[in-house]
């Protein structure tokens, strides 16, 4: 289904996708027959009882390979939530372009605005769409054609958007719910290498191919809003625009257990007049952070990597943490030992759980081997009294608050746990 500068989906995966080519055909056909097109298939008018897309796509695939290619269609609850705020800026003239579109989402709201604000608008020429796999092309036109009747939507062109960018030159809006899959960054990027989310490079393709003055929106996973691996992917797209827009939005839905943000930018605007800038993350409530502190890094032992050769020690892990009771297990380890007093966080932690921040007091004076799946907190002035201070700072419901604006990921970062704001009612 994709393959662009090291972006390469395995065959097995490309078959699977390719599972949706009937129901594509069967719905061409139910809106060929109620246009009365001459040629439409006898047995295809009246009532279409398939599913609607979304349901169709998992239902025919397996979710692993959904998961595999990053396909997932986008419903109109998150359809609604990224266009309701910049539907206005649509004009007479507007082009909207969706260089991934698989079945049509994203582009109904604005191909309704157009028709129903701006009559004179040609919705064939103006509303536009690429996707590499061709029956989610042909689901996408035959959607919106059952809408707009008088429309052949004619701009929906098999592309490699990643390949050829061209599509989104002369578009006014360009949107997108990129595949979300994990690929290999290409030798131009200038941002990263090795392992990359696909989101990102489509993303970075679309600004730095759009037009000065255009708008970017787009449904991305939040791990890019907030995660440390992608500073210089931030860095990099902030300098392409302004930021009016970054809003996260939770679960992608009820199936799908990937956290998603809205980006809103306009291309080659860093001062676009009468609108503010807006920040990637949420800023810290108080000018007293966690970091100025504590020391705050990651447990050093990979388990099942790290080789249990040197001196034996007690090693805290977040499974014997979380018994509740003194942990006993012991391994060797040649690496760096830690000991108390210090604060132990769990790594793994979902929005919406409370505490977001899961704490141990250590307090054992005896070096201990650390996993990475915890985040250690040594305080600066080696007192039990500021730890206690921090346990109390990260129970409170605000630091929950803060943190699940902060990252939406299922984990936290070393990065995320500095920033905490170091409450003053609870300290």
């Amino acid at each position: 289904m994709s393959k662009s500068d090291g972006l390469l989906l395995s065959r097995s995966v490309v078959l699977q996708v390719k599972l949706f080519a009937p129901y594509a055909s069967e719905f061409e056909a139910f809106v060929d027959a109620s246009l009365g097109y001459d040629d439409a298939p006898e047995n295809a008018s009246g009532h279409f009882d398939g599913p609607a897309p979304y349901e169709a796509l998992r239902a025919l695939i397996p979710v692993k390979d959904l998961r595999a290619a990053g396909v997932f269609f986008t419903g109109p609850e998150l359809a609604e939530r990224l266009w309701s705020p910049t539907l206005s800026s649509l004009t007479e003239t507007s082009i909207v372009v969706d260089p991934a579109c698989g079945a049509g989402d994203l582009l109904f709201l604005p191909a309704a605005h157009l028709s129903r604000m701006h009559p004179r608008a040609s919705i064939t020429n103006q509303i536009r769409g690429a996707d590499l796999e061709d029956s989610f092309l042909r689901t996408a036109r035959a959607r919106l054609r059952s809408v707009h009747r008088n429309e052949d939507f004619s701009h929906f062109i098999l592309r490699d958007f990643l390949h050829s960018p061209d599509v989104v030159r002369d578009a006014s809006h360009v949107v997108m719910n990129p595949p979300f899959f994990a690929t290999t960054a290409p030798d131009t990027c200038d941002w990263a290498a090795g392992k990359v989310n696909s989101a990102a490079l489509f993303a970075m393709q679309a600004a730095e191919s759009m037009a000065p003055g255009s708008r970017l929106l787009a449904i991305l996973p939040d791990v890019l809003r907030s995660g440390a691996r992608y500073a210089k992917w931030r860095s990099r797209l902030s300098g392409l625009g302004q930021l009016i827009r970054v809003q996260a939005l939770g679960q992608f839905d009820q199936q799908t257990d990937v956290h998603v943000f809205v980006l809103e930018m306009i291309i080659g605007a860093p001062n676009f007049d009468g609108v503010t800038a807006a920040k990637w993350m949420a800023s810290a409530s108080s000018p007293v952070k966690v970091s100025d502190l504590f020391e705050v890094r990651v447990g050093p032992v990979v388990p099942h990597r790290d080789p249990e050769s040197g001196p034996s020690s007690l090693y805290l892990t977040t499974k014997n943490l979380a018994s509740r009771s003194h942990p006993h297990q012991r391994r060797q380890y040649n690496g760096k030992l830690y000991n108390g007093p210090m604060v132990l966080v769990s790594r793994t932690s979902r929005p919406g759980q409370l505490p977001r921040a899961r704490a141990t007091l250590w307090l054992d004076a005896a070096p201990v081997a650390v996993e990475n799946h915890l985040i250690l907190l040594m305080p600066l002035d080696q007192e039990v009294a500021t730890c206690l201070r921090l346990r109390d700072v990260l129970s409170d419901q605000r630091t929950s608050d803060y943190l699940d604006e902060r990252i939406r990921c299922r984990h936290l970062t070393v990065g995320s746990v500095r920033e905490i704001p170091w409450l003053e009612a609870a300290a």
